[in-house]
């Protein structure tokens, strides 16, 4: 038996051994006790949370101090501890300070009040033995076919860590087949797989068979090997750093397990259901994107067989660069480097010879520098500006008549610059938005087959989107709120009618509203549809457009919760609702343990106070009290602190409670609002000293972590005088903005 569970638990408790332990520092005459300084965080703790209230004396110590107790915890991983009781005094010891932690959480959530306690976490690895159709893994070798390039290498050196860190044997990469083997292989030009899809197959031969297509499929079927076969987790952290090599272990996570079998006769084909997947600031705060099968915006293209920034389907402005470039005669550069800026005019001669010479220069440009067209660039972003202002000259009116669109003069100056590009450079596509004024198709003319149509579901100022439904616009019943907007139907049939004339079709997404995004709740119980719908129609790809990078301070609507969701839907958006529930009662576990059940239950009691109808997705347009019930938020506040409460009582660690704690935040903004009246300014003097320490409270942990509120992060917070402050904040929201600027300015109060 091994070395921990040798020891009797009377050797464990014995007086003499708590004896030797007479140098311990006793907080005053708590039971509780802190053996070093290693231990104090722990062993506070644990006064904090179980107070004098305990059975015999508790001595908390990490590994550096176990030998204090004649107990050997070398073999336990960071995380692991030891608890033991025998009707006296406890002892529990931490391999490290995580590990103490987390062993102290465990014996007051699960075993404070037994008389006897046995328990050991993390000895050994998580998954104690792994087999390959009844084969133990130490029997196999990766196979990497010798002409792999540096994607595939990749995807053979991250299989055998995993396969390491899960069970301790990391098999050798071997060029030549023999004995048992996990193989790598790929099909260039495998119509079913493409470029990206693989199959995992275990055959009659005993081996593990990982094929993919063209580019990454073996990368993305190793990871979906070591997920859903294997037990590892990739996320997105919830704290602030970046991804590097140096804290990964922050970003992955392994169920325990005694046996894994990856079973004979498995047959696991999977195609991606887009293409193109990606989204705003994803990257630029982390590097998981990889692991989660994201397919553009990655750093090293070819580490990751291209699909990097350069090849950017989906169209982002292109001709903004250009024009503050320079490149253009009749056009001021400086006028084009703020916001609404007036368009050009797409039907000018001169400017569309100018645009032509540019963008096939700039194309001859990456070809000299090694790009590779459908690989490491893909596209030629020709869109428009960021601007409503368009050419109201006599070509561009006629044009816009002739069409019924007023996408006309953009669609024709796209379709001229695809017909140079493709003439030149077959196999390159040119992208054009539909977006802000060119949405609607034009009657006559359709975009060449070259054309990718980058459809934005935002569209203009005045005519939002729905909220509070599907995209398809089947549950929509009526005109958004306050006569902005309209129901999704409209745009559901333009962006139909563009998947029906275009040979390829992206989209961008708005997952939630960027002005004031604390009050909002969340998209989560639309995003499953969305996708599904996107996929029947044929859509190419996805663009999640965040408004914000995912940080501490990321707005609630698109949470970190939510940007996980995404990345699983763009792989698969055919989920159904059940198996959408297990990734987000999965993902929740993962971060909170025990505590992500209440986690969960508050996102579903948010979708409880959602007003019935349709309402603009951008607060700025819109009285919020027609979107949410805040009656309800008032009269169930209490029952969502206690959700959360919960929540934090069982985080399984310190890293874990603190997640659930930023989880809270926009719980707090609703909450503070609703019963602001009652509680503070009407209420008696218990009333106001709650809603005091409720407010200090949210108000330390926002500015701490650099809560967004509205426009900018709440650093303001800090000076808040709740009579003054708070009230003039909820005055304001009161008073039901409907201007743009006036939500910008609700972070002032």
């Amino acid at each position: 038996m091994k070395k921990i569970l040798s020891l009797t638990l009377a050797a464990v408790t014995a007086a003499s051994v708590f004896a030797g332990c007479a140098q311990v520092s006793p907080e005053d005459a708590s039971p509780i006790h802190a053996v070093s300084s290693s231990a104090e965080t722990s062993a506070k703790w644990l006064r904090d949370r179980l107070g004098d209230s305990v059975n015999g004396d508790i001595f908390l110590a990490t590994s550096d101090d176990a030998d204090r107790f004649g107990i050997d915890i070398s073999s336990l991983r960071d995380e692991g501890y030891v608890i033991r009781r025998n009707g006296g005094d406890t002892v529990i010891l931490g391999s490290t300070e995580d590990g103490l932690d987390r062993g102290a959480r465990y014996f007051a959530n699960y075993c404070a009040d037994q008389d006897e306690i046995d328990v050991t976490y993390g000895e050994g690895f998580r998954v104690k033995k792994l087999t390959i159709a009844g084969r133990d893994i130490s029997e196999y070798s990766i196979y990497l076919f010798p002409d792999a390039d540096e994607c595939h290498t990749f995807a053979a050196q991250e299989l055998r860590k995993y396969i390491g860190l899960a069970c301790g044997y990391y098999p050798n990469i071997v060029n030549e087949k023999r004995g048992h083997m996990i193989v790598l292989e790929r099909l260039l030009d495998d119509p079913t797989l493409g470029e990206e899809g693989f199959t995992l197959s275990v055959k009659d031969d005993g081996n593990l068979y990982i094929t993919g297509g063209k580019w990454r499929g073996c990368m993305y079927g190793v990871y979906e090997l070591l997920e859903r076969y294997i037990g590892w987790r990739f996320f997105f952290n919830y704290q602030t750093e970046k991804y590097t090599e140096a804290n990964e272990e922050s970003f992955y996570y392994l169920y325990d397990s005694d046996h894994v079998d990856i079973p004979a006769g498995l047959g696991d084909t999977q195609v991606p259901s887009f293409t193109y997947r990606t989204g705003r600031h994803m990257v630029q705060a982390y590097n998981q994107y990889v692991k989660l099968k994201e397919s553009s915006s990655v750093n090293n293209l070819s580490k990751y067989n291209g699909y990097g920034q350069s090849t950017c389907i989906g169209a982002c402005h292109g001709l903004q660069f250009p024009i503050q470039a320079g490149a253009f005669s009749n056009y001021d550069p400086d006028m084009y480097s703020i916001f609404g800026a007036p368009q050009p005019c797409f039907t000018d001669e001169t400017f569309i010879e100018e645009a032509r010479e540019y963008y096939l220069n700039d194309v001859a440009r990456l070809l000299a520098a090694g790009y590779e067209i459908g690989k490491e660039f893909s596209a030629v972003d020709v869109a428009q500006i960021d601007s409503g202002d368009f050419c109201k000259c006599k070509n561009c009116m006629n044009a816009i008549a002739t069409e019924r669109s007023d996408a006309a003069p953009v669609l024709y100056f796209t379709n001229i610059m695809a017909d140079a590009i493709g003439e030149e450079y077959p196999g390159l596509w040119v992208s054009m938005l539909a977006y802000f004024g060119t949405s609607k198709p034009c009657k006559k003319t359709v975009p060449r087959d070259n054309v990718n149509i980058s459809y934005c579901f935002y569209n203009d100022i005045g005519k939002l989107t729905c909220g509070n439904h599907p995209l398809s616009g089947e549950k929509c019943t009526e005109h958004a709120a306050d006569g902005y907007g309209t129901s999704n139907h409209t745009y559901a049939e333009e962006f139909k009618e563009w998947c029906r004339i275009s040979k390829r079709v992206t989209v961008w997404y708005y997952p939630g509203n960027w002005l004031l995004d604390s009050i909002t709740n969340s998209t989560i119980k639309t995003m499953r549809e969305d996708m599904r719908f996107f996929s029947d129609n044929g859509v190419h790809g996805i663009w999640i457009c965040c408004a914000n990078p995912p940080s501490e301070g990321v707005r609630e609507s698109i949470d970190i919760l939510g940007l996980y969701l995404f990345q699983r839907l763009l792989w698969n958006a055919e989920m159904t609702e059940e198996e959408f529930q297990a990734v987000i009662d999965d993902y929740l576990y993962v971060l909170y343990g025990e505590g992500g059940k209440f986690v969960g239950d508050y996102y579903k009691w948010l979708e409880t106070t959602d007003m019935i109808g349709c309402w603009p997705f951008m607060l700025g347009f819109g009285d919020p009290r027609k979107r949410i019930d805040f009656s309800k938020v008032h009269d169930e506040f209490e029952l969502c602190l206690s959700m959360f409460d919960d929540a934090v009582k069982y985080a399984p660690s310190a890293k874990a409670e603190y997640g659930v704690r930023l989880a809270s935040r926009s719980m707090y903004v609703r909450g503070l609002i609703s019963v602001y009246h009652d509680w503070y300014e009407n209420g008696n003097d218990a009333q106001k000293a709650r809603y005091t320490e409720l407010w200090e409270y949210f108000r330390n942990l926002a500015v701490n972590s650099s809560y967004i509120l509205s426009g900018g992060k709440c650093a303001v917070l800090s000076d808040f005088d709740i009579s003054e402050n708070i009230g003039a904040m909820v005055d304001r929201f009161e008073g039901s903005p409907t201007r743009v600027s006036d939500w910008y300015d609700w972070q002032k109060y």
